[in-house]
């Protein structure tokens, strides 16, 4: 299978929200992990892409990236600069970016669609020789600021606006049969529905591996695959505050649940002073405790 190329598939992590699930309603206020925060955090992760965003270490060098199946991506301008050089075939260059610049209208059905795309996207592979090494990296037009997207579509129910900032990297490293990220990811995610509107912000740095059930798997493929997470991070949710998080037992994941949720296995989160955990017991089922009690 051909992968596709690395611009597309950076510009997957600009569509993360785009992919996500039922946003869940916001917390009380940036009090730290108390227990409102804590109900809102177990909504994020289980019906969000907090834990989905490492589903598959290593997806910017392969699978299809959420721009390219934008109606609206075509209509883009790009502007390439930098040593494309990429000897191992695995489709990440040895260093260069594009510049996406895009202001469209469109139709989609019976809807009008308006897009705007606006920043840099860097590829950088550090051992030019191995296809399962590379890295992605977004940022706002110049290489300052924030990579920003912005998505509009007005139907005869109303009007639904997605307003997107995202910026930071992405490393894919392996070793063996295991897959590593390391993670440094600022998003801002701004939804106003005809029903109301809501807003996430969230810093994720951190690191975790994958390793895959099926050993001849590899993630330049861009199939999901059943295996093992563990996750070892800090993530900085606006309404809430900095918290630690890892993994107590590592996370089954299975493309059978929701193309790579977990049926099993425990995400700890931590302030420092409170701590939620929560604990996959099968697919889309889990339980939460808030400081060794039933949340």
């Amino acid at each position: 299978m051909k992968k596709a190329p690395w611009i597309i598939l950076a510009l997957a992590l600009v569509a993360l929200s785009g992919c996500q699930k039922n946003e869940p309603t916001g917390p009380s206020s940036g009090e730290g992990l108390t227990q409102t925060n804590a109900q809102f955090m177990v909504g994020l992760v289980t019906e969000g892409d907090l834990v989905g965003i490492p589903r598959a270490p290593g997806n910017f060098l392969g699978g299809s990236g959420g721009a390219g199946k934008s109606p609206l991506a075509g209509l883009c301008t790009f502007t390439w600069s930098g040593n494309g050089q990429d000897l191992d075939g695995d489709d990440v260059p040895l260093d260069a970016y594009v510049e996406v610049d895009c202001d469209t209208t469109g139709v989609m059905g019976q809807d009008t669609v308006h897009e705007i795309v606006r920043g840099r996207l860097r590829g950088v592979d550090a051992d030019d020789n191995d296809p399962w090494v590379g890295r992605a990296e977004l940022s706002g037009l110049g290489g300052t600021g924030l990579f920003y997207r912005y998505f509009e579509v007005r139907s005869a129910a109303g009007t639904t606006t997605l307003e997107h900032q995202f910026g930071g990297y992405l490393e894919s490293t392996h070793q063996g049969n295991t897959f590593g990220e390391n993670v440094d990811l600022t998003q801002s995610v701004h939804t106003v529905t005809p029903q109301g509107d809501s807003t996430v912000q969230v810093q994720y740095t951190g690191s975790l591996t994958f390793t895959p059930v099926d050993s001849t798997w590899n993630p330049g493929t861009g199939a999901q695959v059943d295996g093992t997470l563990t996750l070892n991070a800090s993530w900085v949710v606006e309404q809430v505050g900095s918290l630690t998080v890892e993994t107590l037992d590592p996370l089954q994941v299975r493309v059978n649940c929701n193309n790579g949720d977990p049926v099993s296995g425990t995400l700890r989160l931590s302030d420092g002073t409170n701590t939620l955990e929560i604990t996959w017991t099968a697919c889309n089922q889990w339980t939460a405790t808030y400081n060794g009690g039933p949340l």
